[in-house]
């Protein structure tokens, strides 16, 4: 345990310093403001948002691979899957600080709602870890302080859902017409048609999270070594 231990501490200093010298560790603490994201999940939402310039945080969603894909034809339903694009770390990193941030008062009635839909819990979980996601690049991208008390007053303005569920429609903005599980093709996205931005080439990113880590374990390792 105290090797374990010793290991976690040297990743730790290792992403503070990485973040540090990009100067973005401003970016990192206002991620962990939100209930559930920690020290290492907000470092890889914080390089993930810096790899490319992102329109909105449907953009981020699909780069981190957490968006749905549609297959639809005609009046066939298809099954709704994630992509899965991007890193795969940081989809696990956000799902455990969904887990953390379910029982967090501040989430505990986002998650119920879900379950008391009849949804799993891993929908449920998938659900959070988007919102989560959808915060972080809110606070990042307009270089704002997080507001637990103005969240909830905009989760309790909202009719229904707005998320993808599994077993839902994907849509893309607050259903006025149809209750969330309902079939409304005014409605649906396509997510097929959306391209993922490209990372900016002028911008040195450090690597991500799972390279830090991977890093940390070897020896001699050097600054050149967690850069893209």
């Amino acid at each position: 345990m105290k090797e374990i231990d010793k290991v976690d501490r040297q990743i730790a200093r290792l992403i503070q310093t990485t973040l540090q010298q990009a100067q973005w560790e401003a970016d990192w603490q206002r991620c962990q403001q939100v209930e559930g994201i920690g020290p290492i999940t907000a470092a890889a939402l914080t390089m993930a948002y810096k790899r490319g310039p992102f329109k909105d945080s449907d953009a981020f969603v699909a780069f981190i691979g957490m968006d749905v894909r549609v297959r639809d034809s005609g009046q066939k339903q298809g099954k709704r899957k994630l992509t899965k694009q991007g890193d795969p770390e940081l989809r696990r990193l956000l799902y455990l600080a969904a887990m953390q941030a379910k029982r967090q008062p501040a989430w505990q009635g986002f998650y119920q709602r879900y379950i008391e839909r009849g949804m799993a819990k891993v929908q449920a979980l998938t659900i959070l870890a988007r919102k989560l996601a959808r915060v972080a690049f809110a606070l990042l991208h307009n270089q704002s302080e997080y507001d637990p008390q103005r969240r909830l007053l905009t989760l309790a303005s909202m009719p229904c859902s707005s998320q993808v569920t599994g077993r839902g429609e994907a849509v893309g903005r607050q259903c006025r017409t149809k209750p969330c599980f309902a079939v409304d093709k005014r409605h649906r996205i396509s997510y097929r048609k959306r391209k993922r931005p490209e990372p900016a080439s002028t911008t040195l990113a450090p690597a991500s999270v799972s390279d830090l880590r991977r890093c940390a374990y070897a020896p001699g390792c050097q600054s050149r070594d967690i850069q893209n």
